[in-house]
């Protein structure tokens, strides 16, 4: 019998100070051997210098030099100082006749405002790629920004033909200043929902990672409830009626970023109020559903317009509409359900409303823009160069820039020598006898349901079973496996999912022996009402393996870290660190994999530069241990399709061959 058993789990104005991330090294000793809930309000003990979970002064200063980035020299009064993807130009340096495969080009990037006048410094988020449509080629390109308002993108040639420059600016400086400054001033602009419950008595309290200062309006402060292998704190305004230990279930609350006028202009955020905020979620995040009081209506934007105000118009009726504008191809896309005084925004295609729509032109000028530039196009010619690379796919490899390219929309890989896995078979002898443990967010999930829909769906002579259960039911069936899946009518809020595959054979005969498991990587994660007991820390479902040579582990960690300072991110990347280190130690056989950021990400709550900066301190905490890092940031950043948090299923093969190639190097 071959089996591929499935686990689905969810698991202001002021400069900031230098020293920021200080507060990393005085993090709360681990002080219990289970979870403690604490109604104190008292500073938590510094951690012993032994403690396996600290953030040493030399490693902190390290994160800092690395995540280092220029920032306007004085603040700006008006968005037309901003610099502007619409003046700004970049022009090829040293044109020659001839290219040739293996080449390398250089673009200089001049950056002005919208008044056109040059800037004088740096900090503008770039990014850079070379592609040929009909080929579906393109490969990544490094930008360096030399601080003086100029900037330098370089390219490497990698395929015969023309290859064309293109340069995009995500974000002004001006615009990362807000980033940053609101990432670490502003710690709950998103917040989230504690359920107690005891009995008939049930009361909703606002919850978040820190005790911040609107936390604590409005209500006695705080349950805390102190995690025990990593020693994190999670705050929940303290119920009226309720002790802290009736605290039952979590949800996603809602968004309350306080900008000025300048900084949504700055970030082209629609220019709702904190009371309407507080009414939107993020489904793509998650796609779990809301209860039926959430007085929510789910939308779905077509890709690329989640940010631009042009795509909403009112009716006479005050019934709001999404236009799917049919020249914009450009930019994130973020799923959102709204109800904002009482207007419901509805998916409406093109063409469908009776509706007028008004002139937007003058919207989106500031983020996410491509420069209008020269048009650099060169052609290169074949060259005798061998592109292929002879490493084995092992833990321990740095990542190069660029890191592979595409052709023919497959990825080739310049960190080692990667596979493609085309078919079910091939997935299915890879995983063979493999226990993967999957944990993250929605972007790793993604993986899970690429398996999900390729290998079963395309194997020949294969049954197809599903239990549909709160609980776990065991099969009449010689051939028995337990799984769990939440109740049917939960479908988009499910926390635990099940297959079940089963092939033919002898009973007692197993063929592949895979189980595959996934789980979210806990809080803080925006999502639907979950009981907060299904939530795990990724550090303790590692310290709970075994491991060995049988063993497969990889998370990936950010996007729903963006909203939070940098401080409380690098807290539980210490205390994932300390689990595989410890993990790695007992079980050296392990394979651990660390899926990267990726591209997608167009607002306060999640930028690319905010990503950007996570994924960097990821890198620099990780550097030294036998993990590898799938790198995806450049997989998604260079690829044609459109901007979206979750890409679509040619980047999603790209990325599973390249994890499924260093889980079967050979």
């Amino acid at each position: 019998m071959a089996s591929l058993v499935i686990f689905w789990v969810l698991g202001l104005q002021e400069r900031l100070p230098v020293d920021f991330l200080g507060t990393v090294a005085r993090e709360p000793e681990i002080m219990m051997d289970r979870l403690h809930t604490n109604s104190s309000s008292s500073a938590p003990a510094p951690i012993s210098p032994t403690n396996a979970t600290f953030i040493s002064p030399e490693e902190l200063q390290l994160i800092k030099k690395v995540l280092k980035w220029p920032m306007p020299p004085t603040p700006v009064t008006t968005a037309e100082q901003a610099t502007s993807p619409y003046t700004s130009s970049f022009t090829l340096l040293n044109p020659r006749t001839n290219y040739s495969v293996g080449d390398v080009i250089s673009v200089l990037i001049t950056a002005r405002d919208a008044l056109k006048n040059p800037k004088t410094y740096g900090g503008d988020f770039f990014q850079a790629k070379l592609f040929n449509t009909g080929l579906k080629a393109s490969v990544y390109g490094e930008v360096v920004d030399h601080d003086n308002g100029t900037y330098t993108a370089t390219f490497k040639l990698l395929w015969e033909g023309l290859a064309k420059v293109a340069i995009r600016m995500i974000h002004s400086s001006e615009a990362v200043e807000v980033l940053f400054r609101h990432r670490e001033q502003d710690p709950d602009k998103v917040f989230f929902t504690g359920v107690f419950r005891e009995g008939d008595v049930q009361e909703n309290v606002v919850c978040n990672a820190q005790r911040s200062v609107r936390l604590l309006e409005g209500s006695p402060c705080c349950c805390e409830y102190k995690h025990p292998i990593t020693g994190e704190s999670w705050f929940c305004r303290k119920p009226s009626r309720l002790p802290c230990s009736a605290w039952v279930e979590h949800s996603a609350g809602g968004y309350q970023a306080r900008l000025s006028t300048l900084e949504s202009a700055l970030l082209n955020r629609l220019s709702w109020s904190d009371s309407e905020w507080q009414r939107v979620i993020f489904s793509d995040e998650s796609r779990f559903s809301l209860g039926g009081d959430a007085q929510r209506i789910r939308v779905w934007r077509h890709r690329g317009q989640h940010q631009d105000e042009w795509s909403v118009v009112t009716r006479p009726e005050d019934l709001v509409s999404f236009h799917l504008h049919p020249y914009r191809t450009i930019c994130g896309s973020c799923v959102r359900m709204v109800k904002l005084h009482g207007m419901d925004y509805h998916r409406t295609p093109l063409g469908t409303s009776t509706a007028p729509y008004r002139d937007v032109s003058h919207v989106g000028k500031h983020i996410n823009r491509y420069l209008p530039g020269d048009d650099i196009t060169v052609n290169v010619s074949q060259h005798d160069l061998d592109l292929g690379m002879r490493v084995k796919c092992v833990p321990g490899l740095d990542t190069p820039t660029p890191a592979g390219f595409y052709m023919k929309d497959v990825w080739t890989s310049f960190m080692c020598h990667s596979q493609s896995f085309p078919t079910p078979a091939q997935i299915s002898t890879c995983l063979k006898d493999k226990q993967v443990l999957m944990m993250g967010d929605s972007t790793l999930r993604q993986w899970f349901e690429y398996l999900l829909k390729v290998v079963p769906d395309r194997l020949s002579g294969l049954a197809i079973l599903s239990i549909e259960s709160k609980r776990a039911r065991q099969m009449d069936r010689t051939d028995i496996v337990k799984e769990f899946a939440q109740e049917k009518g939960q479908e988009e809020g499910t926390f635990w999912a099940l297959r079940i595959w089963a092939k033919t054979q002898p009973v007692g005969h197993i063929v592949n022996n895979i189980r595959l498991v996934w789980r979210a990587h806990g809080i803080p994660i925006r999502t639907s009402l979950t009981p907060q007991a299904d939530i795990h820390l990724i550090a303790s479902e590692v310290d709970a393996l075994a491991g060995g040579q049988h063993s497969v582990v990889v998370f990936t960690i950010w996007a729903h870290f963006t909203t939070f300072p940098l401080a409380t991110y690098l807290h539980r990347l210490a205390g994932i660190r300390r689990a595989v280190e410890a993990l790695l130690r007992r079980a050296p056989q392990t394979v651990v994999l660390i899926k990267s950021a990726n591209t997608g990400y167009k607002d306060i709550y999640g930028s690319d530069w905010l990503s950007w900066q996570l994924d960097c301190a990821l890198r620099v905490m990780f550097r030294d241990l036998p993990v590898v890092i799938v790198d995806v940031w450049q997989m998604t950043s260079c690829h044609y399709s459109p901007d979206n948090i979750h890409p679509p299923q040619q980047v999603i093969r790209n990325e599973v061959d390249l994890f499924l190639s260093f889980v079967c190097p050979n």
